[in-house]
């Protein structure tokens, strides 16, 4: 005891010894609530953990926290810690009360089937003092767990430690009143049965304690303590239980007392036969009278126990009668297959036959014995079991092979069993064709060469005479069900039996070795013998033996053969032929062959093999029926016995075959090993051969013919022979090359047999291009693979990913060997064409849906297969793929389109030289490609050059990042030698885009382009990285802007604003400081100038003395604060110029390049002063001659605009433009700040009506041409700079001087109308806003003729709006049908930008918004005067049907009401510059926009049309109506009253904005009249509710509330409208005004007018609306109350 203060070594920073209960209370305390045991490791017993096993959280606090941790340390493995917890928990169960003992039953159930059991007594003890205890509070709450409960505490009544044993049988019997102790064992008696079965039976030392670490004598011991206690307690169970109870528990206590009983005497016999020497009779009866016994679980106790008894007395047989008692049972399980146990029962049988009793007549006894053992075979349940059929079949065998041997003398006895037991079972196997037929072959086989290997012994010399009595037999056997079948001749029978015929010779013909382990070892009288036959079992078998063996095999072999060729000959048997052929290769050799001939040819053939091809298999060849496969194959078997000149006349027979069988022979000479003789070899290259192997690749590759032997056939015949050529001739090769490489070129053309076809070509590239063959064959095979693996138009459903795979793979591997052994021309020109494939397929292919990643791929994975290979031309390679001949030409023309635009748009200006853009167009399709181009070899170039070992999938965004801008990862730009040049053209490329991106947003690819490119300068950082010097890039760029100037100075200003991210007015310094920079002329500092202008000052620009460079530089850094000095001094210098130019300085001549630019860069000086607010540095002469500047050039637009096709006229006309919209945009903002300000009355007085007036005539003009031109081509792209520039003037240009003076300058306003409805269908974008922007101009003018014609009494003009009819309802009816499959408020159509659908219902959209805004403009009379026209029309039905089908289903559908994403589509208006990208987007919101606006001024039209559709549509509408335009409309309604609310002196408002509610009180003298109204969710699809709620005594209400409804709900009248009309008629009542005597309203209704029109003999008034409608319906000129004339 004294070490237990020694320490062992601890785990650092844990010094103190481990301690179960300390650490169960530690976690008691630091788990505030119970979550369970963590496991019970002492048995395969788990406790239910409360977070596992229980269903209800809530019963965690039902525990009690002292029982939780009490519970916990009955689960450790020290037996004190039980013992203290058990103690623990017995006193916590005394002091409690019987609710907490209930809540821990279910724990407690299952610690004690464990702790009952435990090894240590105290623990055992300890335990059922606790459960005595649980048992007295619990009562009976135990009920529900009393089968739980039950096994162990009904045993451990009979521990063998007493006082455990006590107190067990205590708590039982404290459990139960003694009268009802039975009822619960009988309550319990299943679970007390089983367990005491589980532990007698079932379980072993090692189950039972499988967990248990302890000594094995504490294991045995607790074995033993539970079998004992289980005895006992089975004993006191039949004690208590009656009779009657037992038996209805029979099948649990049979069990127990058979295994049990058989079990013990099996013991005794083994262990101490000496006890029961006087009790043999007794035994001998026991275990014999039960020899049939079924129960499985005692089976093997009672065979175990048979086999002992029989060995232990020896004369046994003495105490039981065996020929009535023991046979009979016997035979009966024999019979019966061991009724399902024979894998149990039948290894006991050859020991017990060999232990039989003298007195059995063997003659008898065997048979029966044999015959039961083969009808047990053929029972159901021995044939369904695989096992059970093995240890029949075993066991049959054996005991034959037993029987012979122990009888071997007895030749009668010995060929009796041979021909009545053992050949009636192969018959059976060989007929009925059992599941088992294999196991018993293989029986039987070990049989015979068993008997074959002894056949010389001296003891068992009889060996010899049974094996051939064997063979005979056998061969009857064959031959007599060979005649059955062939008598009763079906076709399926026949193909069984020779199918098990050859199986039982394929068997036999197998040695089966002894297995020395598993042997049966037969123990005879004669130990010597027995020893010598086992002996001579194991020894191996000697040659001569085998031989002899194998002679009397191939003779029965031969005879069946013979057969098989009689009956295929007599019965024309397809299905034997390929029998024979199996039974001919498995036993085939020259002796066979030689004998075959003497029977077709005749003894006298002198053993010539060639007669069995003439005689037999040529006949069957022939024969149309009987040609098949095996024949061919028989042939060829036949070929090892012939000498060359008969096999190549056999070979020469072969090509007059039809196709298919020649097929068949050219199959069969590729394959191995006929295709190494030499003979076949010469045959395969002849024409006939090359002309099937053709047509063969036609029918498989063109016509979808193939067969699964075609295709085997094919790849056959590209096989290589030992010297690496192939078998067939090259002409053949070279043709169905030609073949495959069409289908793989071709690829939609052969969509069934494309995967067949690039599987194949995959196969055959590996053996046509070699070290050794090189490109024999030529490359169109490489090149057909590759065009394949480009080929991004494929459809995945034609061709396999394996597929593509495979084909990827080819071309790489073949492309590995060729520049291994190629010259380097060679390889030039074959990278060469790998190059051409990748830019035809670029090229050929669609740049919107072209897959840029996998043609990328292909480059990289060639130039990787080259670098691995061959790494020092890879440059050459790189330049060759990338820099194709398109891409100089392309970047050519794009940089051409790329300057016009910027020239157009004074970004960038052409002082010095002229530009000509005359012949100047590029595709779209071509910028599309190009831009695409350039991505793809930035990807290239990106690309690392050795693949990454790590698959891509398997990086992480950031692990990408790092790869990438790491500069330690060499990517393909790294291997350029020319790495400068590369990153030079990249540069100016990425700056082609971006000016193309900013300056044509309207041009198809820009939305693609745009995605493209978004990405390009983050992989140009990546690059810059591998360069190692910039300046050598600088010096370059230098050189190039100074050479070339224009985009060259951007690709300047991108590389260091973006790219680099440097310092730009160092940079700019720098270059400016260069000598090539000092030039007078030197148009790259212009450019550069312009460039870097929002970061340079004027003091680091280069002062220049001529006037335009002056222009330009003071232009572009207008934008800065200290350039006031320098804005005059320029100034100056502009006057000094137009002094000099005198009268010529209007007169423009265009031959004159650099005068002209300087114009045009004064009129954008002008410009850009006044639109950065610097008009108040400039004197007041400056600005007289900016604006008189712009109106002088303006009276010359008619001479300019007819050469707006020049680019330098097209600038300057821009740049007029520009600089009136600029003037116009600063003058109205002064406006407001200052209305009386000079230059405004001035510019008004003087300058505004002129030039208004030309520029209109020149957007008439232009207009004209255009329309014109579109015609017959739509504008070159180069214009479109100029028209978005020109036609942002439009929008500036005032109605009031349009339509103030009409003379022979200004155009009508019917053409202006005409001309701008054409240009709203024009396909071209720029166009279609030039005509909206000038209509929205002029609606002012507009509205006013209309106003003016509705002013006369009897209208009978048109209204102006009618003019828009044509266009209305050209555009409607293209909609209409576009949207004609949708269904309204489901389907929702996405108009793609770019298409007729698109230009049509952007018109239709614009016509109507210039409709609503000339509705919002226009007076309430004339706004009820459109509303009518559109009613009678329908147009605005329509459009609220195409409205609904048009709208985006996001908007339609979206569900969330709180949060409205598209609120501001509905209530903010578009915006529609000419700059802006064409997109769906933009219809979508526009068609938002058309609606909520159409129910804001509209809303009676709109109501009468929701009203009038379907339930489903309605509530669509009704849902989009009050989530987006009701809010909004409700308070604009509500914002309209609050601000008319004081104009009124009668009537006082009142608003609730929170409930959408307005009242409104009008009072004369002490009198109220209110008027409550009240606006809807949905307003106005739903009206508002008004109520009249105090009325003035005598007036009429009910009539005027009428006419407010009728103003709001049908006149499309608002509120405030309403309100005033109520508020009139009120007041005209009031002051004495007379009623119309049609309508009985003072206001009519829809004119708002007093009754002017009186009768000049009853004196009543009248409205004269209501008169004319009057005199026009009713026919007469009456008065309609006195009806005198009128």
């Amino acid at each position: 005891m004294g070490g237990k203060h020694k320490q062992a070594q601890r785990t650092k920073n844990n010094a103190r010894p481990s301690s179960s209960g300390r650490s169960a209370e530690l976690l008691g305390k630091s788990i505030p609530q119970f979550t369970g045991f963590s496991t019970i490791k002492e048995s395969c017993f788990a406790l239910p953990t409360l977070t596992v096993a229980m269903p209800d959280e809530s019963m965690d606090s039902m525990i009690d926290s002292s029982f939780q941790l009490v519970l916990k340390k009955m689960n450790k493995k020290d037996s004190t810690t039980k013992l203290k917890a058990l103690q623990e928990f017995t006193e916590l169960v005394k002091s409690t009360d019987q609710e907490t003992i209930k809540s821990i039953l279910v724990y407690w159930c299952r610690l004690y089937t464990v702790l009952s059991t435990d090894a240590d007594h105290k623990v055992r003890e300890a335990t059922h003092s606790a459960h005595y205890q649980v048992v007295l509070k619990a009562k009976r709450n135990l009920a529900p767990y009393l089968k739980q409960l039950a096994g162990p505490w009904f045993t451990s009544q009979y521990d063998t430690y007493a006082p455990a044993a006590s107190m067990a049988t205590r708590s039982f019997e404290d459990a139960f009143p003694p009268n009802k102790i039975q009822e619960a064992i009988i309550y319990c008696q299943e679970e007390i049965l089983n367990y005491i079965y589980d532990n007698l039976i079932v379980q072993t030392i090692q189950s039972l304690n499988n967990n248990m670490k302890g000594t094995t004598e504490d294991i045995e011991a607790k074995y033993e303590r539970i079998v004992i206690s289980s005895l006992h307690g089975y004993s006191l169970y039949i004690n208590k239980v009656s009779s009657e109870n037992v038996e209805k528990a029979e099948e649990v206590n049979k069990k127990i007392v058979s295994s049990a009983f058989f079990s013990m005497l099996k013991t005794l016999c083994q262990k101490a036969p000496f006890l029961l020497k006087n009790e043999t009779e007794h035994v001998i009866n026991a275990v014999f009278l039960n020899l049939d016994e079924t129960e499985p679980t005692v089976l093997p106790n009672i065979w175990e126990a048979v086999l002992l008894s029989v060995t232990t007395f020896e004369e046994w047989y003495k105490h039981i009668n065996v020929e009535k008692v023991v046979l009979p049972k016997l035979y009966k399980v024999l019979k019966e297959g061991g009724q399902g146990n024979a894998s149990v029962i039948y290894p006991n049988m050859l020991p017990f036959l060999s232990h039989l009793p003298p007195s059995i007549d063997n003659n008898v006894f065997y048979f029966n014995f044999f015959d039961n053992m083969r009808l047990g075979l053929k029972q159901r349940n021995t044939i369904s079991s695989r096992s059970e059929t093995s240890a029949v079949s075993i066991t049959l065998i054996e005991c034959i092979q037993y029987t012979v041997m122990k009888n071997q003398s007895n030749i009668q006895l010995c060929e009796k069993l041979i021909k009545s037991e053992l050949m009636p079972t192969l018959e059976w196997c060989l007929s009925e064709s059992p599941d088992s037929y294999k196991q018993l072959y293989n029986q039987i086989a070990g049989l015979v060469q068993y008997w074959h290997r002894n056949r010389n012994h001296p003891d068992v010399h009889n060996y010899l005479r049974y094996l051939e009595y064997f063979w005979t037999n056998l061969d009857s056997l064959f031959q007599g069900l060979l005649m059955n079948v062939q008598h009763n001749y079906e076709r399926n029978a026949l193909t069984d039996l020779a199918v098990r015929q050859i199986e039982l010779l394929i068997s036999l013909k197998h040695t089966i070795k002894p297995r020395k382990l598993m042997k049966v070892k037969f123990e005879t009288e004669a130990p010597a013998e027995s020893g010598d036959l086992n002996t001579s079992a194991t020894k191996p078998k000697s040659d001569k033996c085998d031989e002899s063996y194998r002679s009397v095999l191939n003779s029965l072999v031969f005879k069946l053969c013979k057969c098989y060729v009689n009956i295929i000959n007599d019965k024309q048997s397809k299905e034997l032929l390929e029998h024979l052929y199996a039974l001919i290769l498995e036993f085939e050799n020259r002796e066979f062959f030689v004998n075959l001939s003497r029977l077709v040819a005749g003894d006298g053939c002198e053993g010539k093999l060639i007669y069995i091809y003439e005689g037999l298999l040529y006949k069957w060849l022939k024969s149309s029926y009987l040609c098949t496969k095996a024949v061919i194959d028989m042939i060829f078997i036949l070929f090892k016995y012939l000498d060359d000149g008969e096999k190549l006349n056999i070979l020469d027979t072969f090509t007059k075959l039809k196709s298919e069988q020649c097929g068949w022979c050219i199959t069969r000479g590729l394959s191995h090993p006929y295709n190494s003789d030499s003979v076949i070899q010469q045959w395969l290259s002849n024409e006939k051969v090359d002309e099937y192997l053709i047509s063969i690749a036609e029918k498989e590759l063109i016509l979808d013919e193939s067969t699964p032997e075609s295709s085997i056939l094919l790849k056959q015949a590209f096989t290589e022979q030992k010297n690496e050529e192939l078998f067939i001739s090259k002409n053949a090769v070279v043709k169905i090359v030609n073949i495959i490489s069409n289908c793989l070129l071709n690829p939609n053309d052969y969509p069934v047999t494309l995967d067949t076809c690039a599987s194949l070509a995959a196969y055959i590239s590996s053996v046509l291009y070699t070290e050794n063959l090189k490109l024999r064959y030529g490359t169109d095979l490489l090149l057909s693979l590759f065009t394949l693996s480009c080929n991004t138009r494929v459809d995945p459903e034609t061709l396999s990913q394996d597929t593509s795979w495979e084909v990827n793979t080819a071309w790489q591997d073949v492309i590995g060997i060729l520049f291994c052994c190629l010259e380097i021309e060679e390889l030039k020109a074959v990278a060469d064409q790998f190059a051409e494939i990748i830019e035809k397929e670029f090229l050929n292919n669609d740049p919107e849906t072209f897959n840029t990643e996998e043609i990328a791929d292909k480059i990289v994975s060639f130039i990787r297969v080259i670098k691995k290979n061959n790494g020092f031309v890879i440059f050459k390679l790189l330049e060759l793929f990338l820099e194709r001949g398109f891409v100089p030409e392309w970047r050519s023309e794009l940089s051409a389109v790329c300057i016009c635009a910027e020239y157009s748009q004074g970004l960038l200006s052409s002082l010095y030289s002229p530009i000509n853009d005359s012949s100047m167009h590029v595709e779209d399709d071509k910028m599309l490609k190009y831009f695409t181009w350039l991505g793809l070899c930035i990807d290239v170039l990106l690309t690392p050059i050795e693949a990454m070992e790590k698959d891509e999938d398997e990086f992480s965004e950031n692990e990408k990042d790092e790869v990438g801008l790491s500069r330690e990862v060499h990517t393909m730009i790294d291997v350029s030698d020319d790495i400068y040049n590369v990153m030079l053209n990249l540069l100016y490329d990425v700056t082609l885009a971006n000016v193309i991106k900013e300056d044509y947003k309207i041009i198809k690819p820009y939305s693609r382009l745009d995605e493209i490119s978004k990405s390009f300068i983050e992989k140009l950082q990546i690059l810059m990285t591998h360069i190692d010097s910039k300046s050598d890039i600088e010096r370059e760029l230098m050189h190039r802007v100074t050479k070339h100037g224009w985009l060259w100075a951007k690709a300047v200003h991108l590389l260091n604003a973006e790219v680099s991210k440097e310092d730009l007015a160092n940079v700019y310094g720098d270059y400016l400081n260069k000598d090539s920079f000092q030039e007078e002329t030197c148009q790259g500092r212009v450019h550069l100038t312009q460039a870097f202008a929002d970061t340079v000052s004027f003091d680091d620009v280069m002062c220049n003395t001529r006037l335009a460079e002056r222009v330009v530089t003071l232009r572009s850094l207008i934008h800065r604060d200290d350039i006031a000095s320098d804005i005059t001094e320029t100034f100056k210098a502009i006057e000094a110029f137009k002094i000099k130019c005198g009268k010529d300085l209007y007169n423009l001549d265009i031959t004159n390049w650099e005068r002209t630019e300087t114009l045009i860069e004064v009129v954008r000086l002008c410009s850009a002063v006044i639109k950065n607010n610097k008009v108040q540095i400039l004197s007041r002469e400056y600005w007289d001659f900016c604006v008189t500047f712009l109106a002088s050039w303006c009276t010359k637009l008619p001479e300019l605009r007819q050469k707006y096709k020049k680019i330098q006229i097209a600038a300057f006309l821009s740049a007029i433009a520009e600089l009136f919209t600029n003037v116009e945009i600063y003058l109205n903002d002064l406006e407001q700040h200052m209305p009386e300000n000079e230059f405004i009355q001035e510019w008004r007085a003087v300058f505004a009506q002129d030039v208004n007036t030309e520029l209109v005539a020149t957007w008439l003009y232009l207009s004209e041409r255009l329309l014109e031109q579109y015609k017959e081509s739509p504008p070159r792209i180069t214009q479109l700079p100029f028209l978005q520039r020109f036609g942002s003037c439009i929008s500036s240009l005032k109605s009031d001087y349009i339509f103030k003076i009409t003379d022979e300058r200004t155009p009508k306003w019917s053409k202006l109308v005409k001309t701008s409805c054409a240009l709203l269908t024009n396909p071209l974008h720029s166009l279609q806003l030039w005509g909206y922007h000038m209509l929205m101009s002029v609606i002012q003018g507009l509205i006013d003729i209309d106003s003016a014609t509705i002013s006369c009494s009897k209208p009978k003009k048109d209204l102006v709006l009618k003019e828009f009819k044509d266009s209305l309802i050209q555009t409607q009816d293209i909609v209409h049908t576009m949207l004609i499959d949708f269904r309204l408020g489901e389907n929702s159509c996405r108009v793609e930008p770019y298409t007729d659908s698109y230009t049509y219902t952007f018109a239709y959209l614009l016509l109507w918004d210039i409709t609503l805004t000339m509705c919002e403009k226009a007076s309430t009379e004339l706004r009820y005067q459109y509303a009518d026209w559109l009613r009678n029309e329908d147009f605005l039905s329509n459009l609220l049907n195409n409205i609904f089908k048009l709208i985006p289903a996001e908007v339609l559908h979206y569900n969330d009401m709180r949060i409205k994403p598209f609120d501001e589509w509905f209530t903010k208006k578009f915006e529609l510059p000419l700059t802006n990208p064409i997109t769906s987007d933009k219809i979508e919101r526009m068609v938002c926009w058309v609606y909520g606006n159409t129910v804001t001024q509209l809303p009676a039209l709109v109501r009468q049309w929701w009203s009038s559709i379907e339930t489903r549509v309605n509530q669509v509408v009704d849902k989009v109506t009050s989530a987006y335009v009701s809010p909004q409309l409700c308070a604009q309604e509500l914002a309209d009253v609050a601000t008319h609310e004081n104009k009124f002196k009668n009537m006082v408002i009142k608003i609730h904005p929170t409930v959408r509610e307005v009242v409104a009180v009008y009072t004369v003298d002490e009198a109220q009249m209110d008027l409550v109204i009240t606006l809807p969710t949905n307003y106005p699809l739903g009206g508002p509710d008004v109520q009249c709620n105090r009325q003035i005594g005598g007036t009429t209400h009910k009539q005027w509330l009428m006419q407010f409804k009728m103003c709001v709900l049908h006149q499309n009248g608002r509120i405030w409208d309403g309100l005033s009309l109520w508020n009139n008629n009120l007041d005209k009542k009031f002051d004495g005004v007379e009623e119309c005597y049609i309508c009985f309203a003072v206001l009519h209704p829809g004119t708002y007018q007093l009754p002017k029109l009186s009768c000049q003999t009853c004196r009543k008034k009248f409205h004269s609306a209501c008169l004319y409608k009057w005199f026009s319906t009713s026919n007469k000129s009456t008065c309609p109350i006195c009806r005198n004339l009128f």
